[in-house]
């Protein structure tokens, strides 16, 4: 699993895929299909089929993965949590943006009591739900969203992230759009020097 996480973040999505083909294949043989450690490797697949484009089979990972942590929630909850957010991005990658929207109300719903509404998945659900509304071009309720996340973040002291400075970028979208170039500058320079930090 974690060389296939290697190769993906390389960019080489086919070798990573097969190495998460066959850490599926072990761990099927080894445990079972019916614990955790097999739906993070079922979650992993998905995602690789997915930046393929192969929606429909990511689809069908990323839906086993979940009836597995639907077992293991209590004890899984950040994962669980994780699996509705990639499931509902798949959802909306595919135009559903009602279905989208349903799976991550259930993550916040779930996370808030369990994780509390200052975790980093919550914080990526209402990231995620930000998307969702733009794409909806209900940009009040986007805006709601993603200012939240940003909170989150800056409150966790987080705010020198990845996850902030894509929080900000999608803050900037959503100003371009309301024709507030002023704001949208102002966080896109934010996403932009955070980034930089990244990368040097």
């Amino acid at each position: 699993n974690d060389l296939g996480l290697a190769y993906w973040v390389k960019g080489e999505t086919a070798k990573a895929q097969a190495l998460f083909e066959e850490s599926l294949s072990i761990k099927r043989e080894i445990y079972g299909e019916d614990g955790p450690d097999y739906a993070a490797s079922l979650i992993n697949l998905a995602g690789t089929y997915r930046e393929s484009r192969y929606l429909a089979q990511s689809k069908v990972f990323y839906l086993e993965a979940i009836e597995i942590l639907e077992y293991h929630k209590e004890d899984k909850p950040e994962e669980y949590t994780l699996a509705l957010n990639f499931y509902g991005n798949l959802l909306l990658e595919g135009r559903d943006r009602n279905g989208a929207y349903q799976q991550l109300m259930r993550a916040l719903e779930f996370a808030a009591p369990t994780l509390g509404n200052n975790h980093p998945a919550y914080a990526s659900t209402l990231t995620n739900l930000g998307r969702v509304m733009t794409a909806a071009q209900q940009l009040s309720e986007a805006e709601k969203y993603l200012q939240q996340a940003a909170a989150i973040y800056q409150k966790s002291r987080s705010d020198q992230s990845e996850s902030y400075s894509d929080v900000l970028q999608l803050l900037g979208d959503l100003y371009r759009q309301q024709s507030d170039f002023g704001q949208a500058e102002t966080n896109y320079r934010q996403a932009a020097t955070i980034r930089e930090r990244f990368r040097g």
